[in-house]
């Protein structure tokens, strides 16, 4: 609760006194791992790292993943996104289709735009809270620049007006 209200500091110390008293390790984590994407915190590639070897649950493995891309640590994030889609899209459609969105992040600045472009491919408006189809589109928009070569980005730029809704 203390987390959804913005109260980070009180739920970090909450967890920490919890994790005192006899709480699970993984789930003290996974609060941690929640404030850290909040924040610019310098440790959270370690944390998110931890929280993913603590448990396999798969939404702690997404959130590890996005807290690694958050930090700048793509490929690391990959192995963790890949098996959380696997077994989300078993039980939860909509987080499946949000890891695989972050699954096509982490391919994309990897440098590996044929996957991003494949799961991106994959993936349609209907499968992602409604907020997201601009970010769908704009996602597809941004490989069709990066495949072609940068003369031709001044041609491509003001398609993108459209989208600039679906992202405000």
């Amino acid at each position: 609760m203390l987390v959804q209200i913005g109260e980070n500091a009180e739920a970090r110390q909450a967890a920490l006194a919890a994790l005192r008293l006899g709480a699970p390790e993984d789930a003290v984590l996974e609060i941690l791992s929640i404030l850290a994407l909040q924040e610019e915190n310098p440790v959270a590639a370690s944390l998110a790292l931890s929280l993913a070897h603590s448990t396999a649950r798969p939404q702690s493995l997404e959130l590890s993943g996005a807290l690694l891309l958050r930090h700048g640590c793509p490929q690391e994030a990959i192995p963790l996104l890949k098996t959380a889609v696997r077994y989300l899209r078993r039980s939860d459609k909509l987080r499946a289709a949000e890891s695989r969105m972050l699954l096509a992040d982490a391919y994309l600045l990897s440098g590996d735009l044929q996957e991003a472009s494949t799961i991106l491919g994959q993936l349609s408006d209907r499968e992602l809270p409604a907020e997201w189809g601009g970010i769908l589109r704009a996602r597809n928009r941004l490989l069709t620049l990066l495949r072609q070569s940068p003369d031709k980005w001044s041609s491509l730029i003001p398609g993108l007006a459209p989208f600039q809704h679906g992202l405000n």
